[in-house]
């Protein structure tokens, strides 16, 4: 979906407002103004899956895919589905996908997330060892 590469509107701000809460008020009159012509799908990145944006999206029943921050919370979860076995089947580029429910700090209720993974080829991974002995894999250099 993202190599598709359509805009629909494009709004510039003063350097000092480049986080989502200063897009809010424009995404939310860009969808009013649009009423039944708005798109089947808001897709935004880390930055917009803030409580502001997700109330003002989900009032006008407006359908969304947004990227959440790695959190501890979004981490723990992440961690907790790969021990699940009913992962979708691989799709051509060998993803699988999972369903939860997660509510995090700021958000006033659960909302349903999708957990995403691929296999990575082992060639691009190493493994190393923190001064302690711990293991950790680490994407190699290219």
């Amino acid at each position: 979906m993202g190599s598709l590469r359509l805009v629909l509107d494009v709004q510039v701000s003063p350097e000092k407002q480049h986080s989502s809460v200063h897009a809010k008020s424009g995404l939310v009159r860009l969808l009013d103004e649009l009423g039944p012509q708005r798109p089947a799908l808001v897709r935004g990145d880390s930055g917009y899956g803030n409580e502001g944006i997700l109330l003002a999206l989900e009032a006008r029943e407006q359908s969304y895919l947004l990227r959440l921050r790695q959190t501890k919370n979004v981490q723990r979860l992440v961690a907790r589905q790969f021990a699940r076995n009913d992962w979708s089947r691989a799709d051509a580029q060998g993803c699988q996908a999972v369903q939860d429910h997660l509510k995090l700090d700021g958000w006033s209720t659960a909302r349903r997330v999708v957990i995403v993974r691929r296999r990575i080829k082992e060639s691009i991974l190493r493994q190393t060892a923190n001064e302690r002995g711990k293991l950790r894999l680490e994407l190699a250099d290219s």
